[in-house]
């Protein structure tokens, strides 16, 4: 079993997210491969490098939680846990088995298999510092707010930001945020919308335009492109 190297100050824990059923994309997409390794690989082996996190804890669907060893491969994952119908329950499910030394948590997407390990470092550096770090990136369409077929308003794209994951924030805010949803019935699409309707402030750092979020076979398609234009240029 390959080893990750953690620095004894380590006080990060990484939740990968990796629990979707597949219903829209027609398979589970985060086993799917690319490059000849699932996307779920690919996220993994990019935290393996990362010698600040203490603890990796992975979220798998409850009909693959007994298969997890042949999906982990030869990496390291302190915890798995079966994730729920909801992205907030799989969140909370692993927020549940945090050690009592970890001070950072980010939350990370399995189907984002090209975050690269300079951003996951940003990220936990951001949260460390600010308590709170959400990669974004520019929006580069026209964006049209509509109502059926008609539009109601062309929206300030000078304002608007794509957000993407890892997500990282004090372990504190991500869990009261967490409880704060649970108690109000708040589903957010993602974590930062959950400390958002706490009304905290949540700190924007540079995102990057390669970590694309796998949602359908040409985005898979592109993934592997960039993945082989890199092998080039090593």
């Amino acid at each position: 079993m390959l080893t990750q190297r953690v620095s004894p100050l380590a006080n990060t824990a990484i939740i990968v997210l990796a629990a979707g059923r597949g219903e829209r994309f027609g398979q589970k997409k985060q086993f799917m491969q690319i490059s000849g390794k699932s996307m779920l690989w690919w996220s993994l082996e990019t935290i393996a490098k990362l010698e600040s996190v203490a603890q990796t804890i992975l979220v798998l669907p409850q009909t693959d939680h007994s298969d997890a060893a042949r999906l982990i491969g030869t990496h390291t994952v302190s915890d798995i846990v079966v994730g729920g119908s909801e992205r907030t329950d799989s969140v909370r499910s692993a927020l549940a088995v945090l050690s009592d030394d970890i001070e950072v948590v980010l939350v990370h997407d399995a189907a984002r298999p090209l975050a690269s390990p300079e951003l996951f470092s940003s990220v936990i550096e951001g949260a460390k510092t600010a308590g709170s770090a959400l990669p974004c990136v520019e929006v580069a369409d026209t964006i049209k707010e509509i109502e059926g077929d008609r539009v109601v308003a062309t929206l300030d794209r000078a304002r608007l930001r794509a957000a993407q994951t890892p997500q990282g924030f004090s372990r504190d805010l991500l869990v009261a945020a967490y409880g704060s949803a649970l108690a109000g019935g708040i589903i957010g699409t993602d974590d930062a919308s959950l400390v958002e309707a706490m009304d905290v402030d949540v700190t924007v750092i540079p995102g990057e335009r390669d970590n694309i979020k796998v949602t359908s076979p040409r985005d898979a398609q592109m993934v592997e492109l960039i993945m082989d234009l890199r092998k080039g240029l090593s």
